[in-house]
């Protein structure tokens, strides 16, 4: 048997180990996978799938399926079927923890832009900005709405499944027309009297120490302070 042109006669011959072609082991021999690493793994091909815009179609390609069988023999590749089912399960998850984040939150900034996919269709993608409890800026994708739909108002109207309707019940819910109290008054004194952030400092976390002091201050910068700076007016 010759492997890499030099058979083990003539290796012997010049006093050199023979070279040994390597084998992959027969599926007899292949362990099975274990039930925690075939969930982790899993989960880490809907990871791709999400993050990288993957069809679901790509489980059932030659190429990627020879890729999985060099890399780990022992994985059973989980069918179209089933890689949806996960991918909608995960969406669903996130979905309820942007909901929960949104409705914790005394404000938010909302963005709109326009893109287009590698097919030439038109999308709005809407983002809601809000600051946490912890006082970090966090993002939330509501929706990427096709631009058709997004100019027919009848149609958009439809869309049951979508973010805007609960956003929307949410902050009409949520104003209330009051008077400034004397607290408040008392607060913006304070608050003037403080010294001015220098631009190394992070207001941020100069508001998470007045959250106790000025606690209506507080909501008040979180309501301005998660609005994205752009340069487009």
């Amino acid at each position: 048997m010759r492997c890499g042109g030099i058979s083990p006669a003539s290796a012997r011959d010049k006093g050199e180990p023979p070279l040994l072609c390597p084998l992959a082991p027969p599926s007899s021999q292949v362990k099975p996978v274990s039930l925690s690493r075939k969930q982790k793994l899993d989960e880490a091909l809907v990871d791709m799938i999400v993050k990288d815009g993957r069809p679901f179609s790509i489980v059932e390609g030659e190429g990627f399926q020879n890729f999985i069988k060099i890399l780990d023999p022992s994985y059973s590749i989980p069918s179209r079927k089933a890689v949806k089912a996960k991918v909608e399960a995960r969406y669903t998850v996130a979905k309820e923890k942007a909901l929960a984040e949104i409705k914790q939150t005394s404000a938010v900034g909302l963005t709109a832009d326009m893109w287009t996919s590698v097919n030439m269709d038109a999308y709005l993608g809407v983002t809601c900005y809000h600051v946490s409890d912890s006082l970090d800026l966090a993002t939330v994708l509501l929706e990427d709405v096709p631009l058709e739909t997004a100019t027919t108002s009848a149609s958009a109207s439809e869309q049951n499944h979508n973010l805007w309707a609960l956003l929307d019940n949410y902050v009409e819910s949520q104003h209330r027309i009051s008077s400034a109290s004397a607290s408040a008054a008392v607060e913006i004194q304070r608050y003037l009297k403080e010294q001015i952030l220098t631009r190394a400092e992070d207001p941020l976390k100069y508001w998470v120490a007045q959250k106790t002091l000025n606690p209506t201050l507080w909501k008040l910068a979180c309501k301005y302070l998660c609005i994205p700076a752009s340069s487009v007016p």
